[in-house]
């Protein structure tokens, strides 16, 4: 019995042809519109902006403790003033991710 061979090797270049001829690119590489609800899992074709932020207010990325920029300016490493940073227990208040920063009128003592 005579054996069937049913691959060939062809030069790569010929392969790249072939399947470049047989690739649809405007539906691989084309866009939609869909609705957020439907989008999970999917990549954008452009940036994404929102028209709003959220939340609507400055909020502490973690949790930590907050300060007056202008209060740490004189601290250094190695060299914090000894009532930098509240040791004292004023001049800070601690915050919990995603809570609002206290604004800048927040009386700190």
């Amino acid at each position: 019995m005579k054996r069937n061979i049913y691959l060939r090797t062809i030069p790569i270049e010929e392969a790249l042809s072939r399947v470049m001829a047989e690739l649809d690119r405007e539906a691989l590489l084309g866009t939609e519109r869909i609705g957020a609800e439907h989008a999970a899992g999917r990549i954008t074709a452009a940036p994404v902006i929102a028209r709003h932020s959220s939340p609507t207010f400055h909020s502490a990325a973690m949790d930590g403790i907050a300060v007056r920029a202008a209060d740490t300016f004189i601290a250094r490493e190695g060299s914090a003033s000894a009532g930098w940073l509240g040791w004292l227990r004023k001049d800070f208040v601690f915050v919990n991710t995603g809570h609002p920063c206290p604004p800048a009128s927040t009386p700190w003592s």
